[in-house]
């Protein structure tokens, strides 16, 4: 062999292992999500839900979006705003991460909306119902998949006043989304003919004993207690609500999270009767709704709760926004992370299992029909039965981004 066919050669196998070398670079293109939620506390497993329904997204999605392989970080926001924030610091400057969500607490939520603002990475509410994420602090870097206080809460004050209801108590825990929820369904009762006679908030995660406040609300004489009680609290009140005689004479009313299914086993039948609004049931029989529980059952053997389907709209707007807005920027991660919401927020979820949902182009949150179920017992253990379906309510005003 000559030395110019040697030099030939040689540098026709460099080339072919450059070409290798950088076709195992396109092939390994990595994006960082993150899951960061209230792992600790009263909100823990609402966050254990939410987490399982993200995994069931990604291996959906075989780990990966728009040939990207998923990598997710999970952190704990310790249902604290400023623990979160520092979690979401590092999150971004550490991890790199290309976008974050999954987070419960309202406080945690406003607080971390702040910064992804700042840090201009996207920030995607899984759970966080106070107004203002979506309003007052809304972002061109923040979106919400849960629902606003005021849009879920109207909306049930009106339903509840239509049906006949004049007067109510409200209770509920005395933080950023106890006080938004009651002044939704206030604005909703209200509006529609009824009166709340009395408001109750209660030291949050520190109330153990809700006698003194029961026996307040008792001697309003209303028709109804609307409730918003998470976790560990709801099962306490739901429990001393029935122990003092209430359950027939001053029924409970509230959202999902005062009869979350994945609390019945401690509520030791206290929840039999209840009726409350939610954004999903395992009662829905859309295919969707179907594909989702036999889903969800293979995986984890058990069927989902509305926690789990919130989770899950959660993961798909992630992961599915993330497709799109890499999609739209010819196969790469955009360097302006807005792009990541706008194609998140441009998303229309017609085979999600709560139902169509799709998003207000004006503050990126989303929109679905909600549902009123009550839970009763059967041959086969305690199951929801859906008795009504209501129009979303309105996020309040304020927006401006």
């Amino acid at each position: 062999m000559t030395l110019t066919r040697k030099i030939s050669s040689l540098l026709a196998g460099i080339g072919m292992l450059a070409a290798a070398s950088g076709s195992a670079v396109a092939q390994d293109k990595t994006v960082k999500v993150g899951l960061l939620t209230d792992y600790s506390g009263v909100f823990a497993q609402l966050a254990k839900d939410i987490e399982d329904a993200w995994m069931l997204a990604l291996e959906q999605r075989g780990g990966k979006v728009a040939g990207y392989t998923v990598e997710i970080i999970k952190e704990d926001s310790e249902n604290n705003p400023q623990a979160g924030v520092q979690k979401a610091n590092k999150l971004i400057k550490s991890d790199n991460v290309a976008i974050f969500g999954g987070t419960i607490s309202s406080g945690v939520g406003i607080a971390l909306a702040g910064v992804a603002d700042k840090e201009k990475t996207p920030f995607v509410a899984g759970f966080a119902i106070a107004d203002a994420l979506t309003g007052k602090f809304c972002s061109p870097y923040v979106a919400r998949t849960s629902f606003s206080a005021n849009a879920l809460q109207a909306a049930t004050g009106a339903y509840w006043a239509k049906k006949g209801v004049k007067t109510a108590v409200f209770m509920g825990p005395d933080y950023a989304a106890g006080q938004a929820m009651l002044a939704g369904f206030k604005n909703g009762f209200e509006a529609a003919g009824g009166k709340v006679v009395e408001e109750i908030l209660t030291p949050f995660t520190k109330t153990k004993d809700w006698g003194p406040s029961l026996l307040k609300a008792q001697q309003t004489g209303a028709e109804i207690i609307y409730t918003f009680y998470a976790g560990a609290e709801a099962v306490q009140f739901v429990k001393q609500h029935a122990a003092f005689g209430m359950k027939d004479s001053m029924p409970l009313r509230g959202a999902m999270w005062i009869y979350d299914e994945s609390l019945w086993d401690a509520m030791g039948g206290a929840q039999i009767g209840g009726i409350h609004v939610t954004n999903y049931t395992n009662a829905l029989e859309t295919p969707a709704a179907k594909a989702f529980q036999d889903a969800f059952k293979a995986k984890y053997g058990r069927l989902p709760v509305a926690s789990n389907a919130m989770g899950y709209t959660n993961a798909v707007a992630i992961f599915d926004g993330l497709a799109k807005a890499i999609e739209d920027n010819g196969g790469n991660l955009p360097e302006d992370k807005a792009k990541i919401i706008s194609a998140l927020a441009s998303l229309k979820l017609d085979n999600d299992p709560r139902g169509p949902v799709s998003f207000n182009s004006s503050n990126n949150a989303i929109q679905q029909e909600l549902y009123m179920v009550q839970i009763v017992d059967g041959p086969n253990g305690p199951h929801q039965e859906l008795i009504d379906t209501l129009p979303y309510g309105e996020d309040l005003p304020g927006c401006k981004m």
